[in-house]
């Protein structure tokens, strides 16, 4: 039981990582183009959102047609949802902490990403069709890596311990 413990541990960090060093992945169509002024979701040849300073993360639900992204705007990242059409961007109601690694539950009808506080992380997870929000809060610790169980029921965390 013990080795099966830590393949899962394993697993869920190696495919699930914040770290802002793992490199873009293309989703369904859509990626990360650089540009001289800075950085933005692409389809094809079709940009999908204006420049941004910087992309932290994104995630492509083909259900559902959008994108969910992390993108920095004035002072810190924000949550941002796009068609894959290239609609207006709408916001996810900002906080003043960076909200990075993004990405949407295997349902196709929730998101969660994680807030970077002062005093540690949160998780938040918003059901994007009522707006309904939880947040799950990991007092004195950074959050490495989170990962959705198939059913998009429960998420599993891999923290990081931080001393006060």
């Amino acid at each position: 039981m013990r080795f099966r413990g830590f393949l899962l541990l394993a697993l869920v960090t190696a495919c699930a990582s914040t770290d802002s060093a793992i490199p873009y992945v293309e989703q369904a169509g859509i990626r990360v183009e650089r540009t001289p002024a800075g950085e933005r979701l692409v389809r094809e040849k079709k940009a999908l959102t204006p420049d941004f300073p910087a992309i932290d993360s994104f995630s492509v639900s083909a259900e559902r047609g959008e994108v969910v992204f992390s993108a920095k705007r004035k002072d810190s990242f924000d949550i941002g949802l796009v068609s894959t059409d290239g609609s207006p961007i709408h916001w996810v109601p900002e906080d003043p902490a960076d909200e990075v690694a993004v990405q949407w539950a295997p349902r196709g009808n929730k998101i969660s990403f994680v807030v970077r506080g002062r005093t540690g992380d949160l998780v938040r997870t918003v059901h994007v069709p009522t707006s309904a929000a939880l947040t799950v809060d990991f007092p004195y610790a950074t959050v490495r890596s989170l990962t959705w169980e198939p059913a998009a029921e429960r998420f599993a965390v891999t923290p990081r311990a931080e001393r006060p």
